[in-house]
């Protein structure tokens, strides 16, 4: 599970944010933020991703978490 929060300079909540985990090129799940800026990736496979989003003015990524389950 890959999980956080979107928010802009101000620490407010950004909602409605597109958010794509990316795995050799290749967009491995879209979500997009809720209301309180948070987003979650359920089960996904082991492995090396990147997490990317379109650009917002004043937004950036503040408490990405990750977890694993064995």
């Amino acid at each position: 599970m890959v999980c956080g929060r979107v928010i802009d300079l101000s620490a407010a909540s950004v909602a409605n944010v597109e958010l794509q985990l990316v795995s050799e090129d290749q967009v491995v799940a879209t979500v997009f933020t809720d209301p309180k800026g948070h987003f979650m990736f359920g089960a996904i496979p082991k492995g090396d991703y990147n997490l990317t989003t379109k650009p917002n003015a004043g937004m950036f990524l503040r408490g990405l978490e990750s977890r694993s389950r064995k």
